[in-house]
């Protein structure tokens, strides 16, 4: 089935996901109630899953050495900071 997912944020998380290997983030930002927030297009909920890993920055924040690539996903801006996510880019 095709949907979407939602995963709740806190500031200075590192999050794991388990998540299907199709699972892509298109937004990261603010929900209905003030909730820093990701969601990601899951084109088959049945697809095999993998553990993925997310941290969230704050401006300023250094930024951890990860043995993996990060690529960024997003930034929300929840006043007075602004908060980046980043995902640990596996090589397959």
């Amino acid at each position: 089935m095709r949907t979407i997912w939602k995963k709740a944020l806190q500031p200075r998380d590192d999050i794991e996901l388990l998540l299907p290997v199709n699972a892509t983030v298109f937004h990261v930002g603010l929900d209905a109630d003030g909730q820093m927030s990701m969601w990601f297009f899951v084109p088959d909920t049945e697809a095999p899953k993998s553990e993925r890993v997310f941290h969230v920055y704050g401006t300023g924040n250094p930024i951890m050495q990860a043995e993996h690539r990060i690529a960024y996903r997003g930034s929300v801006t929840l006043p007075p900071f602004v908060w980046h996510v980043f995902e640990e880019v596996r090589a397959t």
